[in-house]
């Protein structure tokens, strides 16, 4: 009876390896070719990129930013949170460009101008949705799902797997 249990276990970790390695493969691969991912967490640009899902930008030149280019940047006032916004309007300046965001579902622009002092970061994607995953599992349900989900994987690695039935073996039939 064990023994379905031991060998979805075992199915289970082995998945989970692969796609811990897989996802931290690609999150180095992607940090190392200039690429980030942000959470989408607010309605401000909807219906383009919808709150929960992951945006994924790529380093650019502050003089590559054109107007009409989704950036992400973090909020020049106030508690400096992480802002995914469309380039409005961009104004020279001896110091670079100088850039005017805002959210696709905002009636007004943005009230800061945005300088980046070194590199920019430009949206070239999104995966939707996936932020809704990863919402949930940081509340006390989510956390508590995965911490049974793993002590199942644990105790099912570690039971003994019991006997399995051999097989009877019958008389050997005579050729007719």
């Amino acid at each position: 009876m064990m023994h379905w249990f031991n060998r979805l276990a075992t199915l289970t970790a082995v998945a989970a390896i692969v796609a811990a390695a897989a996802v931290s493969g690609a999150a180095l691969a992607g940090s190392r070719m200039g690429y980030q991912a942000f959470l989408m967490t607010s309605g401000s640009m909807r219906s383009a990129i919808d709150p929960g899902d992951l945006v994924i930008v790529r380093s650019a030149a502050p003089s590559d930013i054109r107007v009409g280019d989704v950036i992400s940047f973090a909020e020049p006032v106030g508690r400096h949170q992480p802002v995914t916004h469309r380039v409005a309007a961009i104004t020279p300046s001896a110091d670079g460009p100088v850039f005017r965001t805002r959210g696709d579902a905002n009636q007004v622009a943005d009230i800061w101008m945005l300088r980046y002092r070194d590199r920019g970061w430009v949206a070239v994607g999104r995966v939707h949705g996936i932020g809704g995953v990863l919402a949930g599992l940081q509340t006390p349900a989510g956390r508590l799902v995965v911490l049974l989900l793993v002590f199942g994987v644990v105790l099912g690695l570690l039971l003994p797997a019991g006997e399995r039935p051999r097989r009877q073996a019958g008389p050997a039939e005579a050729p007719a």
